[in-house]
């Protein structure tokens, strides 16, 4: 009976399998390239919000410029931020203000974009995945620009013990989403570099057959 029992396992297991090529990279797609899209959607869904609460409210441009000088200027120790804000982004203000609500929605097309990749199982093989993926990383380093600005403009220190204010966070969504961008940025860049090498030796090793076969011809 398990000499049968191996055979026939045996037998399946070498039989031709009738999936089509899209269904064998969809099997084959690792969990991990399923969690990384599942977690870059997540962010998008955040960014996407974060701009349509901006784009959809008449208040937001109008009190950008008395946001800052109320809120986020008075007693807040990044002075080289400060400074900024006061030389360059007041006044222009209504400009500013427009560009963080576009850039915050271009940031959540890029994380979606981005899960949309992942979970394709086609990234980095081809061609148009590396394109898109150069979008992606413009997009992700975006989101890391304007995240460490919230964190700049709440005066925020670096995230550390603090028995003063055990009620609060330990670590605000604004730094949280910095780490998280510079992760994914990294594996981003490390994944399309990794098959940029893997292709390049690829061919210098093809190139090296022909010059060899062409050589003993």
């Amino acid at each position: 009976m398990a000499i049968h029992l191996v055979r026939s396992v045996t037998s399946h297991t070498s039989a031709p399998s009738t999936a089509t090529p899209r269904e064998q990279a969809s099997h084959s797609l690792p969990l991990t390239a399923w969690g990384i899209a599942i977690i870059e959607a997540i962010i998008g869904y955040e960014w996407l919000i974060s701009s349509l609460n901006k784009l959809s409210s008449q208040d937001y441009v109008r009190y950008f410029s008395p946001m800052l000088q109320q809120m986020a200027l008075p007693g807040n120790p990044n002075d080289w931020w400060v400074s900024f804000i006061r030389h360059v982004v007041l006044p222009a203000a209504p400009q500013w203000a427009r560009m963080v609500e576009r850039g915050e929605l271009g940031v959540a097309f890029g994380y979606f974009a981005g899960a949309v990749l992942w979970a394709s199982g086609r990234f980095p093989r081809e061609r148009w995945t590396r394109w898109l993926n150069a979008s992606i990383i413009c997009a992700l380093a975006g989101g890391i620009l304007l995240t460490l600005n919230y964190d700049w403009m709440a005066g925020a220190p670096f995230p550390w013990v603090n028995p003063s204010d055990p009620f609060d966070e330990g670590v605000n969504l604004d730094s949280i989403l910095t780490a998280i961008g510079v992760s994914l940025l990294l594996l981003h860049l490390l994944t399309w570099w990794t098959a940029y090498r893997v292709r390049s030796r690829q061919e210098k090793r093809q190139a090296s057959r022909r010059t060899n076969s062409s050589e003993s011809g």
